[in-house]
């Protein structure tokens, strides 16, 4: 490993503050189409208040991309589409819902609100984690205005709950070199 000089590094941990559940005036920073299951991958960043470029940050200094919300164009869904693209619509000047004509790369640079709540899901390792996802779209102005609701948070089903496989502890490695040692001061 590389020597530093670590007196001048400051500490940090790996949990950092994030946005809460609410609503945010967005940007929508890329748009890809996955027209096989007929949905939009909508990527965006927040643009205004306390949390403004924070997934860019976050992209630029962990490489994370930014969040995406999915926008389903299917038969079944095209009035929520619409939805989505009134929402567009009302939080920009020069877009007009009626006269979208498929071309999804127009809606990169466009402005929009978005209703942030948290919700349930299951890592890797089985454990209840809670996540911030777009739960609904909706013009810029009623973001400002407060007019909106947070959701309450989605919580995982009984079902999928049940599914969970209590798991053992963990045993040592072969070739671990701690010791296991009752008298730690933690």
């Amino acid at each position: 490993m590389e020597k530093f000089n670590w007196s001048s590094v400051q500490a940090q941990d790996d949990d950092f503050a994030q946005p809460t559940p609410g609503g945010y005036i967005c940007r929508i920073m890329d748009v890809e189409d996955v027209p096989a299951k007929k949905y939009l991958k909508v990527y965006y960043d927040i643009v205004d208040g306390e949390w403004k470029g924070f997934y860019q940050r976050r992209r630029d200094n962990y490489k994370i991309d930014y969040p995406i919300m999915y926008r389903s164009y299917t038969e079944k869904a095209r009035g929520m589409f619409k939805g989505f693209l009134q929402a567009v619509e009302e939080s920009n000047r020069n877009f007009v819902a009626d006269k979208f004509d498929g071309n999804e790369q127009q809606l990169k640079g466009m402005f929009i609100g978005i209703i942030l709540g948290e919700e349930e899901y299951l890592n890797k390792n089985n454990e209840v984690r809670i996540s911030l996802k777009a739960v609904k779209c909706c013009a810029g102005a009623k973001i400002r205005q407060g007019d909106f609701k947070v959701p309450a948070l989605k919580k995982l089903s009984a079902d999928k709950l049940a599914q969970i496989k209590p798991s053992a502890p963990a045993a040592p490695s072969a070739g671990t070199n701690v010791p296991f040692n009752d008298d730690l001061p933690f």
